[in-house]
């Protein structure tokens, strides 16, 4: 390194690598690096502020496309439609938001759909009480605390009006396994048990006692389902509901019949799922007025009620599903039905012909049946035709191996 004697400038002589040594080397890249690190600190500094600039003017951009594309949407056609006509329009989607597979239905999302069009929908979807007083909701174990404050909100905008819930759990085999104890979602929907219209209902452990405070304020409920989390059976007593003065309607699985304990005598639609026969038997001696029932994986007689002959005179609709090691006959014999006109019968395919036993249960009881459903057993077209000869107040036996596929009708 030299300095000028005129200017005072200094100068760093370059010296090839083999002049210098190792040592001398390092110093003077150190050196170099300290020189650049200033530079480098001002460089990322101006790229910084260039990249908010830039994101500024992105931001703006979006601000300015928002108000051109609402500007735009005046001049669409729905935009002149009354306001009258879009909220009908908005009901109507109720329904066909309702619509699926309800086994495996998402959580309600349509008001909050709606509302991400305009601000105007948003409006009015927010001021419709409808929208908000039919909805699902799932249930996460890590977000119970935030779904509870929001479904609180979201209860409040329905207005006052009756209420029609399904409570679904997210990994329903964790609710059981971990040990969650929190009512956070049950606390919510308790002060407002007096509009449940319709209660859906995956039970935890934890919310039983919870639910005995409903009792004598279900004024207008009308129908019930709910069972355990993840299809386990559950020694817990289930008379919440026995006061309910409308109630018509129950879905029940996984429970045991000495358990259960509902308005028996209102009852006129029912499934029961789970249930052994002796149990199904004692459940249609409760429920005389009966009009439409099923039965799902229907299991064996187990011997805890009397399998004694039932006269019920006014079932007309009749569904069993029977366990795969379930037969027909021990239900079916001890039954009476007059006004039974529909069955549906699902069997294992190693299961013996059912319609011996659908031939006797129509001898003894007289009664109108016009159409029988057989899944998932073949029986042989001459069986059948033999059936309709004999029986010929049966209009249609429709036999199908599996639900999936379409039945061939007989008549």
């Amino acid at each position: 390194m030299t300095s000028c004697s005129k200017c005072g400038s200094v100068t760093l002589k370059q010296y090839p690598d083999q002049v210098l040594g190792t040592d001398e080397q390092t110093l003077l890249k150190a050196d170099d690096l300290e020189a650049q690190e200033p530079k480098q600190h001002y460089k990322t500094i101006s790229m910084d502020a260039q990249i908010n600039r830039m994101q500024y003017l992105i931001d703006e951009l979006r601000k300015q496309r928002a108000l051109a594309c609402r500007n735009r949407n005046r001049y669409a056609p729905v935009a002149r439609l009354p306001v009258e006509l879009i909220s009908e329009i908005f009901r109507c989607s109720l329904s066909v938001a309702g619509d699926g597979d309800h086994k495996f239905a998402q959580s309600t999302t349509l008001p909050l759909t709606l509302g991400k069009v305009s601000s105007e929908w948003r409006s009015i979807a927010w001021g419709l009480s409808e929208l908000w007083s039919t909805f699902h909701c799932r249930v996460s174990k890590v977000r119970y605390s935030t779904q509870a404050i929001l479904l609180q909100e979201w209860i409040a905008r329905s207005g006052g009006r009756p209420l029609d819930i399904r409570i679904t759990l997210e990994d329903e085999d964790s609710w059981n396994m971990s040990g969650i104890t929190s009512t956070h979602i049950i606390d919510v929907l308790l002060p407002h048990c007096h509009l449940w219209r319709s209660l859906d209902l995956v039970l935890p452990d934890t919310w039983y006692s919870k639910l005995e405070n409903v009792r004598e304020k279900l004024d207008n409920l009308t129908s019930v389902t709910i069972r355990p989390p993840g299809y386990v059976f559950i020694l817990k007593s289930l008379n919440a509901f026995f006061n309910a003065p409308l109630l018509k309607r129950i879905t029940s699985s996984h429970y045991y019949m000495h358990d259960l304990l509902f308005p028996w005598l209102q009852l006129t639609e029912a499934t029961l799922g789970t249930a052994s026969m002796d149990e199904a038997i004692e459940f249609l001696r409760r429920c005389p007025n009966l009009i439409t029932c099923q039965f799902d994986d229907l299991n064996s007689v187990e011997g805890e009620f009397s399998m004694d002959g039932i006269l019920h005179t006014n079932l007309q609709h009749l569904r069993i599903y029977l366990n795969i090691f379930s037969t027909l006959s021990p239900f079916l014999a001890p039954l009476t039905l007059p006004q039974l006109c529909f069955l549906d019968l699902a069997v294992a395919p190693t299961h013996p012909n059912p319609l011996n036993a659908v031939e006797d249960l129509i001898e003894r009881s007289e009664c109108p049946l016009k159409t029988i459903q057989i899944t998932g057993i073949s029986i042989k077209d001459q069986d059948i035709i033999n059936f309709l000869v004999y029986n010929n107040a049966v209009k249609n036996v429709n036999n199908t191996i599996s639900k999936d596929q379409d039945s061939v009708p007989h008549q």
